[in-house]
């Protein structure tokens, strides 16, 4: 009964972090810079307005973007996998019939290993636009704007706490399954 509970508590958990993580990767707001002069504008880790005809340009545009970003971008990805795959683990052990003590011990790996992928990501990102987050100069007429983390960012910061709650949760659901 506790292992029951505990993959429940485990599944709920993981797929609030892929809900999460995927918020976080297709919403548009990154960064948000506050620009006195011509407006607000943000910034996210794809690019879902290439107004290119040819999906050639749209790939040369994220091509030219900076490794440290293409990074963010792979690891937010890798994060996706592991967490879809810890869902559907937690699915197939709903039905498992024998050994079921045995199928729980991925859930702290999955989740461990998507945290790292996570922190990757998040990190990069912070280390890098670190610099922008003050102010930044525009060179347009003297116009200064601000340049501040968005709400995706946070987004994937509470997908890292889910998967730390999930690595918990895990963790303590294959310790104390007993064998039935």
């Amino acid at each position: 009964m506790c292992s029951f509970i505990g993959q429940i508590l485990y599944g709920a958990v993981m797929l609030a972090a892929l809900g999460l993580t995927l918020g976080s990767m297709f919403t548009s707001e990154w960064r948000k810079i506050t620009d006195t002069g011509r407006g607000d504008s943000s910034g996210g880790l794809f690019n879902f307005d290439c107004q290119f005809s040819d999906l050639s340009q749209c790939r040369s545009v994220f091509d030219s973007r900076e490794t440290w970003e293409k990074v963010v971008i792979i690891a937010m990805i890798v994060a996706v996998i592991l967490e879809a795959l810890a869902v559907a683990w937690t699915v197939f052990t709903f039905f498992a019939c024998c050994c079921r003590k045995n199928m729980l011990y991925p859930y702290a790996g999955f989740a461990l290993c998507s945290l790292i992928a996570l922190v990757l990501a998040l990190a990069f990102f912070f280390a890098h636009y670190k610099d922008q987050i003050g102010g930044v100069s525009t060179d347009l007429n003297s116009i200064t704007g601000q340049a501040n983390l968005g709400y995706s960012f946070y987004l994937g910061c509470g997908a890292a706490v889910a998967n730390i709650i999930g690595l918990v949760i895990g963790g303590l659901t294959s310790c104390l399954t007993s064998e039935k």
